[in-house]
């Protein structure tokens, strides 16, 4: 059933071969021969599986091809809902189906037609199919678009041997950049390595070379097909791409002169990670890009006798030799140089061996054969004369402070004034290079020094220190003298002596001298005679003491008082401190001792 009002007037009438409707099935699709109300056969596409994306995917696809007027394409239209089945488990809206409608072709397949023409051994045809297709897929090239299922069954050929490309569910044009792949084509004519992830203008780049190699190929020995067509593909199977080195079918085409620059380049890309074929359309057009290699040294400037670096790089090459080593495709080399130098390189492919001969040209090193001046060590007030030798050079470059002057022509030069200590330079360069060999003249310049001591003291007790205060300027090195001691970086020093010393502070760096003389004075230590005093004798005569009893305690005071004063002067008449103070012993205990053993004596007289 077919709604006028859903599928934008299309009415379709299928057409039977007897009982059955003509059809074709493959992928994910099936294509039907039918007519609609005025009699005109079309092609009516229906899917079998719901794909993401394929309504704007095939809208935008179908826009470029009603833009193009190659006859090579037939312009579709895609409706989303092209046919009504009426499903009994499924809502009204869900009963329509999309589908693609476009013009019949009239032809057979590419597949049929190639069968026959091998069988009748018609290599013209072959040869002209072949042709036919090569300037379809230029075109395709040129015009950034992709078929994205190139194959033999996706190829119409008319009884004038003119092609026509079908089935454009996995085209890729211009406006469908930054899309991904819906499908990866048939994979006996894809590279190994293609993703859905590859879907630019490129994506046909392996096939073309492989449809269009298998095809001269056949046209040359059509006994290649029953010998490896196995319904599936052309000559190639997949043995073949992986392992094309050992290919029985790639190494016998080799032999074929004609075709061997296609075979190579088919191979080239089995071979390859990436699935694209650089300069395509030149290897169509059997322009094969010639094998080239560059060759430079490092350093480019090459001195005689160093060790440098042969460095090449090669395009289109699968072997390179130096002087008969076998080497990567590119790389670097040590060789050690000389004048004349040859390196002899092979390089090439299996298509094309070339051969260069490499010169080397040294140049002698430039050599300083001798720097002097007229002194090294400078006052600041004299004059610098610099003399030198050199040979093999192109310039002769001084160098001082922040000068620089060319001295090419000279062999002496005059300095006023360095004013500062100064690694002088002389810069050979080399012949016709940059290369350049130095000498360095180390040269100090020297200034007066200024020398500043002072001295804390001048007479001292003997070991007693004397301190030097010192501050000197452009002095190399400062030294006490007679003493030998060295001074230099220090600022103070400390001068210890028994005796008077008259010393010197010398100064000097190795074009002046300082001096600074100074003394000091000891005085001799007073001498004391050793005496031992005799202490006085001690006599106390101490009453014995005279008890008695008193019944009153009271009337005992007074008398406790006096005596303790009587004892207190006692003690202090006679200077009892000075004793005890020699012996050590404190005096407050041998008082406190003395008073509390008079203090018994009364308590024992109070009791008797």
């Amino acid at each position: 059933m077919f709604p006028d009002e859903e599928n934008k007037g299309y009415r379709f009438k299928p057409i039977y071969n007897g009982n059955e409707p003509i059809l074709s099935s493959g992928g994910n699709a099936i294509v039907f021969k039918v007519t609609n109300e005025q009699g005109d056969l079309s092609a009516l596409k229906l899917f079998n599986e719901n794909i993401e994306g394929r309504f704007v995917r095939l809208t935008k696809i179908s826009k470029y091809l009603e833009n193009t007027s190659h006859s090579f394409f037939t312009p579709f239209k895609f409706v989303q809902k092209l046919i009504y089945v009426d499903v009994d488990d499924l809502r009204e809206d869900e009963k329509f189906f999309p589908g693609v409608v476009m013009k019949w072709i009239e032809g057979e397949s590419l597949e049929t037609k190639l069968k026959k023409l091998v069988q009748d051994r018609d290599l013209g045809k072959i040869r002209k199919i072949a042709e036919n297709f090569k300037d379809i897929s230029i075109i395709l090239l040129k015009e950034g678009v992709a078929h994205g299922d190139l194959k033999l069954s996706n190829i119409l050929v008319d009884e004038n041997l003119n092609l026509t490309l079908i089935d454009y569910d996995g085209m890729f044009v211009p406006t469908l950049t930054s899309e991904t792949a819906i499908e990866l084509g048939t994979p006996t004519y894809q590279h190994l390595n293609r993703e859905l992830a590859d879907y630019n203008s490129n994506i046909d780049h392996f096939s073309i070379l492989l449809i269009y190699t298998s095809l001269l190929a056949l046209s040359l020995n059509p006994l290649l097909y029953d010998a490896h067509n196995d319904g599936d593909n052309i000559i190639f199977n997949e043995n073949d791409f992986k392992s094309p080195n050992d290919s029985v079918l790639f190494n016998y085409l080799f032999t074929l002169s004609e075709i061997k620059g296609f075979v190579y380049y088919l191979k080239l890309s089995a071979l390859s990670p990436f699935i694209y074929i650089e300069d395509l359309i030149n290897i169509l057009n059997g322009i094969f890009p010639k094998p080239q290699i560059n060759i430079f040294q490092k350093p480019l400037a090459v001195l005689s006798g160093d060790k440098g670096d042969l460095v090449w790089t090669t395009e289109n090459c699968t072997y390179v030799r130096i002087n008969g080593d076998e080497l990567a495709m590119a790389g670097s080399k040590s060789f050690s140089f000389s004048d004349k130098n040859k390196f002899f390189f092979e390089y090439g492919n299996e298509l094309l061996e070339l051969q260069h001969e490499y010169v080397v040209n040294c140049y002698p090193k430039p050599e300083i054969i001798s720097l002097s001046a007229n002194n090294k060590d400078l006052k600041f007030d004299e004059e610098l004369t610099l003399s030198w030798s050199a040979i093999s050079f192109s310039r002769l470059i001084l160098k001082y402070n922040q000068f620089e002057i060319d001295v090419t022509e000279l062999s002496t030069y005059k300095i006023k004034n360095l004013g500062q200590s100064t690694k002088i330079k002389l810069l050979a360069f080399a012949l016709e290079t940059k290369y350049f060999t130095e000498n360095i003249l180390k040269v100090d310049v020297y200034y007066p020094i200024d020398l500043d001591i002072t001295q804390d003291k001048r007479v001292v007790f003997p070991h007693r220190p004397v301190k030097l205060t010192i501050n000197a300027t452009n002095a190399q090195k400062i030294t006490l003298e007679p003493l030998g001691v060295d001074l230099t970086g220090k600022k103070e020093y400390n001068v210890k002596t028994k005796s008077n010393l008259y010393f010197s502070i010398v100064a000097e760096n190795k074009r002046y001298r300082q001096v600074f003389e100074g003394s000091i004075e000891v005085l001799s230590t007073p001498k004391y005679e050793r005496k031992i005093v005799e202490l006085p004798k001690l006599s106390l005569n101490i009453p014995s003491p005279i008890f008695q009893k008193i019944n009153n305690i009271d009337s005992l005071t007074p008398k406790f008082e006096r005596d303790f004063v009587k004892i207190n002067k006692i003690l202090d008449s006679f200077n009892l401190f000075l004793i005890i103070l020699r012996i050590k012993i404190p005096f407050k205990s041998i008082k406190t001792k003395f008073i509390s053993t008079t203090l018994k004596l009364l308590k024992y007289d109070e009791k008797k």
